[in-house]
């Protein structure tokens, strides 16, 4: 993972640039350079974040990671219950996990196949609403061999 930090204008050419706009004026934040501002820290619910770059390699991407005093137990989209080892954990799925890539095995009843990405789990399964998220209790259980699919709660689980 390369570090992003913050950076005199203007970022080298052709570096990807970071910049929170319009509200919240911070960076650029640009690839390579030494975070001196680990951490942007709002009390907004939202953040827009534009991406300016002169050249495009194919392939590279950007993971934003976030977190709220609000809820430590936060957790991304992408969380799989094969995570967690534990036998029982709490975590709170942020809003808007229901269109995420990953996919999900199971359904309501038989439960979910642990390489499940959980929060689209929890969407599918009722636990949670896609538009406000929520907080999720996961269970670790022995597994069964083949889990049915299920059209619940607009999504579709695999078989």
């Amino acid at each position: 993972v390369q570090p992003w930090g913050l950076y005199a204008l203007p970022c080298p050419q052709g570096f990807p640039t970071l910049s929170m706009a319009p509200s919240l004026p911070a960076g650029p934040y640009c690839r390579n350079s030494v975070p001196s501002a680990p951490l942007l820290v709002t009390n907004s619910s939202s953040v827009t974040v534009l991406f300016n770059s002169t050249s495009h390699r194919s392939g590279r991407g950007l993971l934003l990671s976030y977190a709220t005093s609000q809820h430590p137990d936060l957790v991304s989209c992408l969380v799989r219950g094969t995570h967690y080892t534990q036998e029982h954990v709490s975590v709170y799925c942020p809003a808007g996990c229901k269109d995420i890539h990953g996919d999900i095995w199971g359904n309501p009843s038989q439960g979910y196949r642990d390489t499940s990405v959980l929060c689209k789990a929890a969407v599918h399964a009722g636990v949670i609403a896609d538009e406000l998220g929520g907080q999720v209790t996961l269970s670790r259980e022995k597994g069964i061999t083949l889990y049915e699919s299920a059209f619940a709660n607009g999504l579709h689980s695999k078989r």
